[in-house]
């Protein structure tokens, strides 16, 4: 079975997270068998298990479960790369969402977006994937924030959930995630995930033009078609 990957774009937006907590992000990397300097490489990706390695490392080392939580006001565009740039030219939130998950595999193909249909709005869900290992609440935690993060700077303004939803238990200390989601909370739920309202997510986006989205669109679909066809340059890579 092959295994999930994450792409360096991505990873790059958690080392800096890491960085600007004061984490020796280099040394937590290359204690869960990353390497901080070869993020630089766009085509890279990474083995999902050692992501999860190195939030449980972060989570440990900071002595703060919250460790994902603690950059909630810094928007991630470049986080996810080509993808980010065509959400960013939809007409509005929900279209620029349907890309996300339309050109998920871009970002990673160890998580699943879903838009889940509620009262008012629509949720958007996040799963995440582990191979033999249990995935920590702290990757669940950043995907979500990241995310929504982006959402209100597509925006341009403070969208706030209808509500947050995540699968684990309450937390010790329920502060970090009141900061950083904004909105009513909900533990031991079934999924981890945000609801958006309907009129949020009709939301037009400033960003938003109908030209560049096609364009954006075109270069993710043959982004999808390298991806899936890889050359034998970068499956070497993989293999070692």
């Amino acid at each position: 079975m092959e295994p999930h990957t994450t792409s360096s774009t991505w990873l790059r937006g958690v080392a800096g997270t890491l960085t600007a907590q004061g984490l020796d992000a280099a040394a937590l990397f290359a204690d869960a068998g990353l390497d901080l300097a070869a993020l630089e490489d766009p085509d890279r990706y990474w083995p999902t298990e050692q992501i999860s390695r190195l939030w449980r490392l972060a989570a440990e080392r900071s002595g703060n479960p919250a460790v994902a939580l603690m950059n909630p006001h810094v928007a991630a565009p470049a986080h996810y790369g080509v993808v980010g740039y065509a959400m960013m030219s939809s007409a509005n939130l929900l279209v620029g969402l349907e890309r996300l998950i339309r050109y998920l595999q871009l970002v990673s193909d160890a998580a699943s977006i879903s838009l889940v249909p509620q009262a008012g709005g629509r949720c958007v869900r996040l799963d995440l994937f582990g191979r033999n290992s249990t995935v920590p609440r702290q990757r669940s935690e950043y995907g979500l924030l990241t995310l929504l993060t982006f959402c209100r700077w597509m925006t341009g303004r403070k969208l706030r959930p209808l509500w947050a939803s995540f699968s684990f238990g309450p937390p010790l200390d329920e502060g970090p995630y009141s900061e950083a989601f904004q909105c009513p909370l909900r533990f031991d739920a079934d999924f981890n995930g945000f609801c958006v309202s309907d009129l949020d997510l009709a939301s037009k986006l400033p960003t938003g033009l109908a030209a560049r989205a096609d364009l954006h669109d075109q270069v993710a679909r043959v982004e999808l078609d390298r991806l899936n066809t890889p050359t034998i340059t970068h499956r070497a890579q993989e293999a070692i």
